[in-house]
């Protein structure tokens, strides 16, 4: 064998390899593209929703359906994360008004960022005595 052809050889063995290995990358970006598209098709079923003005969650569009409606984390939501806050608990005597129902307050976590917030439902009481009242009474 000549020194062109045994040259040759090596060159068409480096370009086969060249070849599956640029295969493989088509086919993890094509995997890519698909996982990117199938994520902003469930991105397009949620809203940003602010709850009391004292934080945002993501929460489902629809309402016709009969299906649960959790409020999902809008820090981890960003991050391409799908997280339920979680109702950790109640606190009892938060507020001044006499109603003991309206004297606790949620507290909601995140169980992927942490992120931890309370809803107070003294001011959610307001609120609903104040601009959701019937227009007669105003």
């Amino acid at each position: 064998m000549t020194f062109v052809s045994v040259y040759a050889k090596e060159l068409l063995i480096l370009l086969n390899e060249s070849k599956n290995n640029v295969a493989k990358q088509i086919t993890e970006f094509e995997k890519e593209v698909t996982k990117l598209k199938a994520r902003n098709r469930e991105k397009k079923k949620y809203k940003l929703h602010a709850v009391e003005g004292r934080f945002f969650t993501y929460i489902l569009k629809d309402s016709s359906t009969s299906e649960p409606k959790p409020w999902l984390c809008a820090i981890c939501y960003e991050d391409n994360k799908k997280s339920i806050l979680q109702c950790t608990g109640l606190t009892q005597n938060i507020g001044s008004l006499a109603v003991k129902d309206i004297k606790k307050v949620n507290f909601w976590e995140c169980n992927i960022c942490k992120f931890k917030t309370h809803l107070d439902p003294v001011l959610y009481f307001v609120f609903i005595l104040v601009f959701l009242r019937p227009i007669s009474l105003r």
